[in-house]
């Protein structure tokens, strides 16, 4: 039975009855950009070479290769579904994996030190990257790539490591299917 409504069933299995989720997202679609991009790529090398390819082993092959750049593609968008960033009151996590599922946390207690950077396509394509520290130890979730949202996930977490729980918005998934509730500004400088 579910305990905390809102959240995948798959991600709520690893959260405490008491703890209350903050946001939960998943990652920047540009996390598949490289295998989908190289597979369309693979397609239409494909339908331009099969034609002046010689029927036999050789249009063989560069089916096969396709089928191995589709298959990969296929597999990274499965990954990046099966990935999700979330945070309690309590923690950080991370929880990704398809077959063998591995959760990355660390407790809210323990982050001494965050911040996130911003590329220019992070700007343009609106994500980021974030970096926890904890006090001389070595964290499993010590960088976060590819966060959308990164300035109100940046706002949401520093609520988390700075208002006490009392005082906290509780997470609440929007009617549009947002993960977050609240919104970037619209503009790109900002």
């Amino acid at each position: 039975m579910a305990t905390h409504p809102g959240v995948p069933r798959e991600v709520d299995r690893y959260l405490v009855p008491a703890e209350k989720v903050q946001f939960l997202t998943r990652l920047h679609v540009l996390t598949m950009a490289g295998p989908v991009g190289l597979a369309i790529a693979g397609l239409v090398a494909l339908a331009l070479l099969q034609p002046r390819t010689p029927p036999g082993n050789a249009r063989t092959a560069l089916t096969v290769a396709w089928l191995i750049l589709a298959a990969r593609a296929g597999w990274k968008v499965l990954e990046w579904y099966m990935q999700l960033f979330l945070a309690t009151d309590r923690r950080l996590l991370l929880v990704h994996g398809v077959f063998n599922r591995q959760v990355d946390m660390m407790p809210v207690s323990k982050v001494t030190d965050m911040r996130y950077k911003r590329s220019w396509a992070g700007y343009l394509l609106g994500y980021g990257k974030f970096f926890m520290e904890s006090a001389g130890q070595d964290q499993a979730l010590s960088v976060v790539k590819y966060v959308p949202h990164p300035n109100a996930t940046y706002r949401k977490i520093q609520e988390i490591l700075v208002i006490p729980a009392a005082q906290r918005t509780p997470f609440r998934p929007s009617p549009t299917g947002q993960s977050l509730p609240v919104h970037e500004p619209g503009q790109w400088w900002s």
